[in-house]
């Protein structure tokens, strides 16, 4: 019987021990249930959180091309105004060219206009003198003449 008591009280205490292992294991189960729940909260919020993320990175990558494509435009426009601008400085220095060579032209013509003109005024000058010369000589021919027929007469 001794034996039997002692099989009984080993075995209770077995069974209390085991008692306590399966509350033990329960709340560690309950605790494990609950980190389970968290961890898919936590998935469910970073899976909401990577499609957010990932549509943000589609729209990024949609504005980073469209933003290249501006640049690109952007930098065509700058070279094409860049030789818009050497074209119009080598114009500007052609048309400068032209007005020098318009002005010495002019500056030629200025003065061979002011010798025409001074030849001119030393022609006219000596017209009035060789008609006033003349002009005496007629009227002393005139006189001539008419002293002759008045002494015809």
């Amino acid at each position: 019987m001794k034996d039997l008591q002692q099989d009984v009280c080993r075995l209770t205490r077995a069974r209390d021990e085991a008692l306590r292992k399966m509350v033990s294991l329960e709340a560690s189960l309950g605790e494990s249930e609950a980190v389970v729940e968290a961890a898919r909260v936590v998935e469910r919020v970073w899976g909401s959180q990577l499609q957010a993320i990932e549509e943000e990175v589609s729209r990024l990558a949609c504005e980073n091309d469209q933003l290249k494509e501006c640049n690109a435009d952007l930098h065509r426009q700058a070279s094409e105004a860049q030789q818009e601008g050497e074209q119009l400085r080598a114009s500007l220095r052609s048309r400068e060219s032209q007005l020098q060579e318009l002005q010495q032209a002019r500056d030629l013509l200025a003065n061979d206009a002011q010798v025409v003109v001074a030849a001119v005024k030393q022609w006219l000058h000596e017209q009035k003198t060789t008609n006033l010369k003349m002009a005496g000589k007629l009227h002393q021919t005139n006189k001539q003449v008419l002293l002759l027929n008045t002494e015809k007469q």
